[in-house]
């Protein structure tokens, strides 16, 4: 047996007794020290809004994608791995918020860590060298770009320092909260824009009259916020003619669009499809990145609670934006 962080329904999480994982013939199976809280996923399959819910098995369900741990097992027809392995993960979607999981490495991407790699950074690893080095690396960005984050909170946080790192000469944080909004300029960005306190058409002449323009945009709000949820159209406006704007979130909300606007400037929208095979590649990159110190992404932890907390630390994750970016779970 083992203690696990459940969904039982939307709104009731229980941290109880589960069977612990059997680790099949292709799979590892981990001890997991540490877990991340997804700030927008975790919160959606918490609250029962998610559109992934029936992918992921339902509820009951153990919650949580982002996980760092110790391999304990090794199936027989696995290659490359052993007992004692430090290891992280994208994508494994359940089961973080566990002291066990499995993980198969031929369908998805296990890396091992570095010594020099904490399992508090291997937990928020699955964001930061897969969710973000897939979103730079599939957008066409090229080095000495002028580039666009709306919304910094992890997601856009995280390209932002991986675009950077791949050469952007220039980087541009949107967002609601100053609080983020600083945390961004602290690790790289160019200039920062409140978008509460600007208009659309304010943000983009003082981003053309400062930098020129923009070569791509990353939408990584997770929710549009902004009263008049017109988030993409504020992409539209500031990126370039036959710019790209880089589509990030898997969120349920619907957002307005003025499509003649995009058609006009010949905006390109573009998603994030990169196969398994490359996103081992950029995860791996990501992980030497933060062991030598290039991508400090510790400093995006603000918050530890322990496996018995996750429910609280859901919350602070999702209600306190002024003060809160990465949460993370103390899973043993």
């Amino acid at each position: 047996m083992m203690r696990a962080a459940v969904i039982e329904k939307p709104y009731t999480l229980v941290v109880k007794e589960v069977e612990k994982p059997t680790c099949g013939d292709d799979e590892v199976l981990i001890k997991v020290h540490r877990a991340a809280i997804c700030n927008l996923s975790d919160w959606e399959v918490y609250t029962g809004t998610s559109s992934i819910i029936d992918y992921i098995g339902g509820y009951p369900h153990i919650l949580g994608h982002e996980q760092s741990g110790e391999i304990v097992e090794v199936g027989k027809d696995v290659t490359g791995f052993a007992e004692g392995d430090r290891v992280t993960a994208y994508w494994r979607a359940t089961g973080a918020f566990g002291e066990y999981n499995t993980l198969n490495p031929s369908k998805i991407a296990v890396i091992k860590l570095d010594d020099r790699v904490s399992y508090d950074e291997g937990a928020i690893m699955e964001m930061a060298g897969g969710g973000a080095m897939r979103n730079v690396y599939g957008s066409g960005m090229r080095a000495t770009d002028t580039i666009a984050t709306i919304g910094v909170g992890p997601a856009g946080l995280l390209t932002g320092m991986v675009a950077r790192l791949f050469g952007a000469k220039i980087w541009i944080a949107l967002d609601l909260v100053d609080f983020r909004l600083q945390k961004a300029l602290d690790l790289g960005a160019s200039a920062a824009f409140n978008v509460l306190e600007m208009g659309h058409d304010e943000i983009a002449q003082a981003i053309h009259e400062q930098f020129g323009e923009v070569d791509v945009v990353f939408e990584t709000m997770g929710v549009d916020l902004s009263p008049d949820q017109r988030g993409l159209d504020l992409a539209i406006r500031i990126v370039k003619p036959g710019g790209d704007v880089r589509l990030f979130t898997f969120a349920p909300m619907r957002h307005p669009l003025s499509i003649g606007d995009a058609l006009m400037k010949g905006v390109n929208f573009v998603g994030r499809k990169v196969t398994t095979e490359k996103t081992r590649d950029l995860l791996d990159l990501a992980h030497r990145w933060v062991a030598e110190g290039r991508y400090p992404i510790d400093e995006l932890i603000t918050h530890h609670v322990a496996l018995e907390d996750a429910e609280e630390g859901l919350r602070i994750a999702h209600e306190r934006p002024e003060e809160a970016i990465k949460v993370v779970v103390e899973v043993c």
